[in-house]
C-alpha cells in the first residue's frame, strides 16, 4: 500500500506540473494529489520501519534488583555513562527525571537502540541484555540514594 502511494506520487506529480502546475484546476489538483500521496506513503514506511527495527523483545527486568545486579551495573556505569551524565547521574541530563517518567522497557529500549534527536548512543551491539538489566537496577539505586541525601540533608 504504502509503495503504490509513493509511485502513485510520483507519476501524478510530473502530470500536474504538465497541465499547468498550481496556476490551473487540474494542474493544482493532479499536484496536491501527488504531493499526498507521497507524504502518506513516505510516513507510513517510516513508521513501519521504526516498529520494526527499533522495538526490543525484552520487556521486562529478568535479573532481581539485588546487590549483585547493583554492583554489576556500577561496572557498566562506570564504564559506559560516567563520561556523559557523571558519578551521580546528573551531569548532562539527569537520569533520575528519566527513571522516574519511564518504565524500564523504555529505559531499556534507549540505552539498547540510543534516543533518537539526542547524542545517547546505542550500546546494543556492546553490552549484554543483562548488562542492561543491571545497569537500570544500579540507576534506580542512584534513585534512592539521591533521594535519601535530599531528605535527610
Amino acid at each position: 500500500m504504502e509503495w503504490y502511494l509513493i509511485i502513485s506520487g510520483l507519476c501524478l506529480f510530473p502530470m500536474g506540473l504538465y497541465l499547468g502546475g498550481l496556476w490551473t484546476k487540474p494542474g493544482l489538483f493532479l499536484t496536491l494529489t501527488a504531493t499526498v500521496c507521497l507524504a502518506v506513503g513516505l510516513i507510513a514506511i517510516a513508521n513501519k520501519l521504526s516498529e520494526s527495527d527499533n522495538t526490543v523483545q525484552t520487556t521486562t527486568n529478568p535479573p532481581l534488583d539485588n546487590q549483585q545486579s547493583i554492583e554489576q551495573g556500577s561496572i557498566t556505569y562506570v564504564s559506559n555513562c560516567v563520561a556523559c551524565h557523571g558519578e551521580n547521574g546528573m551531569l548532562i541530563i539527569d537520569l533520575s527525571m528519566h527513571l522516574s517518567h519511564h518504565k524500564d522497557s523504555v529505559i531499556y529500549d534507549y540505552i539498547y537502540n540510543g534516543k533518537p534527536g539526542t547524542p545517547m548512543p546505542g550500546f546494543g551491539n556492546d553490552l549484554s541484555k543483562a548488562d542492561i538489566w543491571n545497569l537500570i537496577n544500579y540507576m534506580k539505586s542512584m534513585e534512592k540514594i539521591e533521594l535519601h541525601h535530599k531528605t535527610f540533608d
